[in-house]
């Protein structure tokens, strides 16, 4: 997007002020000089001039210096208004029409007429040549000027291009927003499946322990009551008790790991305990 400095801004305030000609878009710059401009049809160059009005026959010291201060300063406005100008056309903000014309020469500026002066030429042609073309022109504002102004020196394609750029810049800061979402859930999904896998291991160890050691008490009771080679009534209800009181364990804690082992382990106690308990019976 194109910016505008404070003299590129009074010029377009002149503009839209109706003042048609571009040697009043740039008179208030032009004090103590002149610009000259020759018809290019007149076929002799250079088209532009800067004239620098001095008292005398010749420039005084101090005269010198202000006329070299001054020129850069020139060049650079006759360059200025050259571009915005043709920016202003390009871009459909200005019309342009012929007006009067001259047949050889104009001058125009703040210089005094009667003055001496020390002439200076505007070394670019190309600028020259598109200097020269609009000062022979009327130059004058269309309504999106404006809005233009309105709209702080944007045009409307400059505003299109600014809220496409606001959009992809919201599209990327909520992108950021849900790629920071979605690594903090997968953190805390795995955080969460090494907390599981801790506490199963540790589920499955316990489980383990209680199988062996009621397996222990389960034999060791076998082994007392097997070894009187005699089971009363009381001693095998309290064997029973013992048995169901183990496999109920076993099935509360075997939900943590594969029922199918544990099973095996139970039916080959259980086949073990049937053919002792029926080897015992009276």
């Amino acid at each position: 997007m194109r910016t505008f400095n404070k003299i590129e801004k009074e010029i377009i305030g002149r503009i839209l002020d109706n003042q048609i000609f571009l040697a009043n878009f740039i008179d208030p710059y032009l004090k103590g000089l002149r610009i000259e401009v020759r018809n290019p049809n007149q076929k002799r160059t250079p088209l532009v001039k800067f004239l620098f009005e001095m008292q005398g026959e010749v420039p005084t010291d101090n005269e010198s210096k202000y006329i070299i201060n001054r020129l850069g300063e020139i060049s650079n406005l006759v360059i200025t208004v050259t571009k915005l100008i043709q920016y202003l056309e390009n871009n459909e903000l200005i019309t342009v029409y012929q007006g009067g014309g001259f047949d050889r020469i104009i001058r125009f500026g703040q210089g005094v007429v009667n003055l001496k002066s020390i002439k200076y030429s505007f070394p670019d042609k190309t600028i020259s040549d598109i200097f020269v073309r609009y000062s022979m022109l009327n130059i004058a504002p269309v309504s999106e000027l404006e809005e233009f102004i309105r709209n702080g020196y944007k045009t409307k394609d400059d505003i299109r291009k600014e809220n496409e750029t606001l959009f992809f810049k919201d599209q990327k800061l909520t992108l950021d927003r849900q790629r920071d979402i979605d690594k903090n859930n997968i953190e805390n999904t795995n955080r969460n499946i090494k907390i599981a896998a801790k506490q199963a291991s540790t589920s499955r160890l316990q489980l383990y322990v209680s199988i062996a050691l009621a397996t222990f008490a389960l034999v060791s009771l076998f082994y007392n009551i097997f070894s009187s080679n005699k089971l009363d009534e009381t001693q095998f209800n309290n064997l029973l008790e013992k048995y169901d009181n183990v496999t109920s364990v076993i099935d509360t804690l075997g939900n943590t790991i594969n029922k199918d082992t544990i099973n095996a382990h139970v039916f080959s106690v259980e086949d073990s305990i049937n053919i002792h308990i029926n080897d015992s019976l009276p």
